[in-house]
Formats: C-alpha cells, structure tokens, sequence
C-alpha cells in the first residue's frame, strides 16, 4: 500500500507507542511478535472480532500495518479503533480444545450481544460445553459461537474466568442476614448501622425514637432521614472476638456503605483479612470497620 496516500500512517503510529492506558482509542503493543501474529492473514473487509477494554465485539478489518489493525465496531461508540494484532480474532478461529475462548452470548432482546470470556470444559460433534460468562453458567453452544483465542490472550481471559466463578460461588456463600446487634437498644445521637435497603447497610444516627419503638435516623451521606422498625437498626458492637469463616458487615476502605463479608483470618493485630462477595479482598482492615453478622 502506497504510505503516501495515507499521511496518517506515522502519526498513527506515534500515539499507539505513547497512548497505552485502557481509556484510550490506541493502545501499547508489545515488541517481539512474530510474523503469524503480526497482520498476515488479516485484510481490509474482513470480519473478526476485537478486544476493547474488557470485552469482545464484532468488527470490519479496515487496514493492517504491520502489528496493528484499525476496525470498524459494528456497535460504536467508537466507530473505529487502532488494536494490537494479538487483540484481533478471526471469525475462523473455532475452538478445538479445553480451555479459555469467548462465546457468542445473546441479550434478553433475542440480538446477539458481544463475545464473552468462556472456558471450554466438553468438546463435541457440533456443539462444545462452556461455562460462560458473566455468571459462570454451563452451556450447549455451536462450535461457531466459541472462538480459539491466542496465547497472548489466554491468561486474561482465564483471569475473567477464575474471577466470575470466585464471585459466583462467593455469592451464595457470603449471605449474611443483618448486623448480630440488629434490634438491639439505641438512643437518641448514636451512630448506628441502618438499613436502606436488602442487605444494604450505611452509615446513619438515630435522631429520634417514637412511642411504638420506630427510629428515625439521618444518613452519613446526607440522604433525607427514613424512619424504620427497630430491627433495621444496628448499634456499633465492640470487643468482638473474631474466627476464620465468621460472616461481618464490612466498611470496605473506610467507605459509608458496610458489605457483607467474610473473615479469613484474625491478624492478632487490630486489623483482620476478610473476602467480600465480589472478590475482593481487604487483608488488614480495622476491626472497628467490621460488624459481626447474623
């Protein structure tokens, strides 16, 4: 291809060398990939699906220069983007082994939404045994829907994977009901644990207790007061001798909001190692940031 009819080319170039942060339309490629991952195969027109933060789309192969591909989403916005060679899949690329793919997954609309992380577990005739992602869910797909992914892609994707199934299986583990002191007595400018919603614990002080025992209580982060029965209501509990695999409401990184949790360990220094559902991990959060859950 004539490079004087596109002038583009170098300053294109240039920012995918400086751009390398995941906001960005352009981003960093690694040096050292050889020439099959490197453009060849690829040509404008052809239909693949490309990577773009976190997730997988549909797209049209407009030019490949040397490592890089600039596509067209088929579900802008952006309508165009510069990837890494190794960050662009051939529609061709079908699964033929166990491990990490992306799957074509539909929306609740019946329209084919974008390609999901997966993990091969089963190979069959037509159809391959995945578990999918976001939820982890065991599924027959068409060998068409489950395409290979380079080595330069596996371990991110294995990454995706491990995580959905820790969030998963934490999720149904992690259910604690409510603070362990909820309905306990309080008094009027104690700070408390209040309810706002399921499971959904903040930040409030109680600012006024009627005659049938229903609390009114003023929110750390300024929401109007809401009056609520006695049980929605959590004072702060003290003293609390804490094991492995107790259950806790706990402030992650000092926010207003407590979530459920789950202790892994006492560091025997004011501070303990807990999992919270989402899989995320604090390993020496204050005690006094944690609440014993029932």
């Amino acid at each position: 291809m004539n490079k004087r009819r596109e002038p583009w080319r170098p300053l294109a170039l240039l920012l995918a060398s400086a751009l390398s942060t995941v906001g960005c339309k352009v981003y960093l490629v690694p040096s050292g990939i050889d020439a099959i991952h490197a453009g060849a195969g690829l040509a404008p027109g052809q239909r693949v699906v490309g990577r773009w933060r976190d997730a997988f789309y549909d797209a049209t192969v407009i030019t490949v220069h040397h490592r890089l591909v600039k596509v067209a989403w088929d579900q802008p916005p952006p309508e165009s983007s510069l990837l890494p060679r190794e960050w662009v899949i051939e529609l061709k690329s079908v699964a033929h082994a166990l491990g990490s793919a992306i799957c074509r997954r539909e929306d609740s609309s019946g329209q084919a939404a974008h390609w999901q992380p997966c993990k091969v577990v089963a190979l069959g005739g037509h159809t391959l045994k995945v578990l999918a992602m976001p939820d982890g869910q065991s599924l027959d797909l068409a060998a068409s829907d489950v395409l290979a992914v380079p080595a330069t892609l596996s371990d991110f994707i294995a990454r995706r994977v491990d995580h959905a199934l820790s969030v998963q299986r934490l999720s149904k583990e992690i259910t604690p009901k409510a603070p362990r002191s909820a309905g306990q007595l309080v008094s009027v400018n104690q700070p408390v644990l209040a309810l706002w919603q399921k499971s959904s614990w903040w930040d409030a002080t109680v600012k006024a207790i009627d005659d049938q025992g229903q609390i009114t209580v003023s929110w750390a982060d300024g929401s109007a007061p809401r009056v609520l029965a006695k049980d929605e209501v959590a004072p702060l509990a003290t003293g609390t001798s804490w094991r492995a695999n107790d259950l806790a409401f706990c402030r992650f990184k000092g926010s207003q909001r407590w979530h459920p949790a789950r202790v892994e360990r006492d560091n025997g220094d004011g501070t303990l190692a807990v999992v919270y559902r989402d899989a995320r991990r604090d390993t020496r959060i204050p005690q006094k940031d944690c609440q014993p859950a029932q």
